[in-house]
């Protein structure tokens, strides 16, 4: 079974007859279709583009699945979206859907330590905080992971995030971009792995961060 995954970032696209005639092809060899797309300041970042799209997908077959968030390549502080406001835009999006749509999941980081989702925004004695998810990661025993960040209006990617004093070690290690030690009972999963495209690990410092030249990537990937 084969698992292509399409990428529009508005719906229009998706409702053309060329586009609904090719998912139509795929989808008639045995093959699921499934959606994702960045979210890019200036261009979709509403909640109303986002759930013309997810139902334009629904409607085609395709499966909505990501909403990522844009990677600081090429002109990034005009694209950028921080991650607050993502969140409000996929839950006014998410809120629209019927249920068959709500297979899609976001805010969404590939980020160095793997794929972190923004579950939230939650209120405690101790102040606001971003509920955080890993939904992948290098390593497998951080695979659905729950942690906190304190809330930021301003921040926009996960290296830009301070960690809640209550972040569990090996998670926060990951953050930091700390390898985990091998334990004897097997291969280290993040051994051999390079960052790639991937932004860089966020410090528990502050927002601090260089532009390496040439990094590559516009958005996120399966």
């Amino acid at each position: 079974m084969r698992f292509p995954a399409s990428s529009t970032s508005t719906a229009r696209p998706s409702c053309t007859s060329p586009a609904r005639g090719a998912v139509a092809r795929i989808r008639s060899t045995g093959a699921l279709v499934y959606g994702q797309a960045p979210l890019v300041a200036h261009v979709n970042d509403d909640a109303r583009t986002w759930g013309a799209l997810w139902r334009a997908e629904l409607a085609v077959g395709a499966v909505p699945y990501y909403m990522f968030v844009e990677r600081d390549t090429g002109p990034y502080e005009y694209f950028k979206v921080p991650l607050a406001r993502a969140h409000d835009i996929f839950r006014s999006a998410y809120l629209t859907l019927p249920g068959l749509a709500r297979t899609v999941r976001g805010p969404v980081m590939s980020a160095t330590p793997g794929k972190v989702v923004v579950d939230g925004v939650t209120e405690t004695a101790e102040g606001r905080f971003f509920q955080l998810r890993m939904l992948q990661a290098r390593d497998p025993r951080l695979v659905g992971r729950p942690f906190q960040a304190h809330y930021s209006e301003s921040a926009a990617w996960l290296d830009e995030l301070r960690p809640a004093h209550d972040t569990p070690s090996d998670i926060a290690a990951a953050l930091r971009g700390v390898p985990r030690q091998p334990t004897g009972d097997g291969p280290d999963p993040s051994a051999g792995h390079g960052r790639g495209r991937s932004r860089r690990a966020p410090l528990p410092s502050g927002p601090t961060r260089t532009r390496p030249a040439g990094r590559a990537g516009a958005s996120g990937t399966a």
